[in-house]
């Protein structure tokens, strides 16, 4: 499976009684790309990620991902589109504590129809559980986990569904510089593997080297306080 291509073109985006506005004019990204975005707290990246997976939508432009516009989807189908195609490692790990790890991990199978749960699937989830430290504790309750092991829950998760676009925000945030170390790794070999389109938001720049590009957000966007 191969990644796809990203395209945003005169997005502008404004938040419901806000007064943070993102303006961003062109953002493109090939198929299997692997980009880095930096910048500072409160520039939009965080923002820019959930307007590709189509979390929210624009009041101008268009967010394409392949053939699709995303944000001319319904809800119901960006939702649909998003499980199939995207994984996301959110800042925040949206994890629900009344599963468990490898239920939680498994999650975008239950969730959307077009996804088939099988015994290949959960063998990768268990397999991406083990290569992250967290084997023994697939049955656990998310409430009895540390935050990184939250973290790389979320990253597992993220990774299950083989997606043809990789979106994290901050994905080793919360992690020992070994275990982030770790954590990269797996996510560059399970990235390579499936030739997944990569957008990283990230405040650590030792990790920079790892990505065909790094985009410094602050002066690709604009934002009007």
């Amino acid at each position: 499976m191969n990644g796809m291509e990203l395209a945003l073109d005169c997005v502008r985006f404004a938040y419901p009684q806000g007064r943070f506005t993102l303006a961003l004019d062109a953002l493109h990204v090939a198929a299997g790309e692997r980009i880095a975005i930096v910048g500072p707290s409160g520039s939009g990246k965080t923002t820019l990620l959930n307007l590709i997976a189509g979390i929210i939508t624009p009041e101008q432009g268009a967010v394409r991902l392949g053939e699709t516009v995303i944000n001319t989807l319904s809800d119901a189908s960006r939702r649909a589109f998003r499980i199939q195609h995207i994984g996301f490692v959110f800042q925040d790990f949206s994890l629900l504590d009344y599963l468990n790890v490898l239920q939680n991990i498994l999650l975008p199978f239950r969730v959307n129809p077009v996804l088939t749960l099988d015994a290949n699937v959960t063998e990768r989830a268990r397999r991406c559980a083990d290569e992250l430290g967290l084997a023994g504790k697939l049955d656990r309750p998310i409430q009895q986990l540390s935050q990184g092991e939250r973290q790389r829950v979320a990253l597992c998760r993220a990774l299950v569904t083989a997606p043809r676009l990789l979106l994290a925000d901050e994905p080793t945030g919360n992690l020992d510089p070994r275990t982030k170390q770790h954590a990269m790794e797996v996510l560059t070999a399970q990235r390579q593997q499936s030739g997944a389109t990569l957008l990283m938001v990230t405040h650590d720049h030792s990790l920079l080297s790892g990505f065909d590009r790094v985009i410094d957000f602050a002066t690709l966007a604009q934002e009007a306080d």
